[in-house]
């Protein structure tokens, strides 16, 4: 039974006209609280006090639980309708079962078997093996013992170090590979005879003087007598002797002679606080007697005269073109005969093309010139059709003609062109 809401304000503090103190207040907010307690608050259990019971009626869906009902505490009996279990059955291949009453037992049932039979469960006989017949299976099997007698895992090491379609027979190559791979065979091999082949033919123990010679040359420190030291040997004067005064005398005497001997002149001196010959020039041969005191410094001299301007240096490089400058305004043209920036009707007399703007050089243009019946094709006639007219000088470029050529035939016929001298 649970405690319901007792009265905390003895003292009767909560009524009309009184003084209410806040822990009259308080206190009665914990009474209030007290009797709503989950655990310990009234139990609605019918008592005076506890409140009346809550019928189903009252209860929201869900609203008791596993922990609302203590273990035990409700008992079945004639109190309760319907099935405990509804009904019940088992799938699957080699098993059956089922239960549809109130208290029925519910039995599950297979149909294992020992015996190779379609559609069961496989058991083992009174023996403990199975009696199956062949066995799928979709994954990998993992065996801990020997299958038959065998131990698989240890087989399967052996199979795998069996190259692919190997035989019992190996090839000439395959057995020379093996006997030449192992140690100790005493056998003729491949390396044997590259050193054969190194022999020559019909080597034999017996060499010749020259392959002796030259074996004994070739060695370290032999200390014999070779054709290098005979070389040598014949370059060395019969009865040589470098120690020997008359041949020293002689060599020396055997000098051209010269008749003026300069400063820089070597001569042989010899050294005798070093016990050696050395060579000396002339000028430093000669004794020198020991150096006398240094005098006083004399004065100063007076500074000399500014010496002059020494040459000009090379010039140097010219520099890059620089850019070209904007075209300047047309100027007026020349009215001076053939002069620079004048005008003139011309034509090529060498056959050439002269495009309009190119240049042209003077010496091959004319001035104009008419035919032989005396028609005035030109700018400027003349009495002759010879084409030799009188040339013109400078460079002078095609101000008119789109393509300016010479035409020749029975009569001379020029075609005339405007052109300006640039030069």
């Amino acid at each position: 039974m649970g405690t319901g809401y007792v009265r905390n304000d003895s003292s009767n503090n909560i009524a009309d006209g009184n003084v209410i103190n806040a822990s009259d207040l308080d206190g009665e907010f914990d009474a209030i609280q007290a009797g709503f307690n989950g655990s310990t608050g009234h139990s609605h259990d019918g008592t005076t006090g506890e409140g009346p019971k809550i019928d189903s009626g009252g209860l929201a869906a869900g609203a008791v639980d596993a922990t609302a009902v203590g273990n035990n505490s409700v008992a079945l009996g004639t109190k309760t309708t319907g099935n405990y279990v509804a009904a019940g059955a088992v799938s699957g291949v080699g098993l059956s079962g089922s239960a549809g009453a109130e208290g029925a037992t519910f039995t599950v049932t297979s149909n294992a078997t020992d015996a190779n039979t379609a559609s069961t469960i496989v058991a083992r006989d009174s023996n403990g093996d199975f009696a199956a017949g062949a066995i799928t299976a979709n994954g990998n099997i993992v065996v801990t013992g020997t299958v038959d007698g065998r131990d698989i895992a240890t087989d399967g090491s052996k199979l795998d170090g069996i190259e692919a379609s190997a035989t019992a027979d190996q090839t000439n190559a395959e057995i020379r590979a093996a006997v030449e791979a192992a140690t100790d065979s005493n056998v003729f091999t491949d390396a044997d005879h590259t050193k054969l082949n190194g022999i020559e033919a019909s080597a034999t123990a017996d060499q010749t003087n020259a392959e002796i010679r030259t074996a004994v040359e070739a060695a370290t420190d032999s200390n014999v007598f070779t054709d290098d030291d005979h070389t040598k040997l014949n370059a060395i004067e019969a009865s040589a002797d470098v120690t020997d005064g008359t041949n020293v005398g002689a060599a020396l005497t055997g000098f051209g002679t010269i008749t003026s001997v300069a400063t820089d002149d070597i001569v042989a001196v010899y050294d005798t606080s070093a016990s050696a010959w050395k060579k000396a020039t002339t000028a430093n041969a000669v004794a020198a007697g020991p150096t006398g005191p240094t005098g006083p410094t004399g004065p100063a001299g007076s500074d000399g005269s500014a010496g002059s301007d020494g040459s000009a240096g090379p010039t140097g490089p010219t520099g890059p073109t620089g850019p070209t400058g904007p075209s300047g305004a047309a100027g007026t043209p020349s009215s001076s005969f053939n002069a620079v920036g004048s005008y003139a009707a011309l034509y090529s007399n060498n056959g050439s093309s002269v495009a309009v703007g190119s240049t042209n050089a003077g010496s091959s243009l004319r001035y104009g010139k008419a035919n032989s019946s005396s028609q005035a094709y030109m700018a400027i006639a003349a009495s002759s059709n010879s084409s030799g007219g009188s040339s013109v000088s400078g460079t002078w470029r095609n101000m008119g003609a789109n393509s300016h050529q010479r035409y020749y035939s029975d009569n001379y016929y020029y075609g005339v062109a405007l052109y300006v001298r640039t030069a």
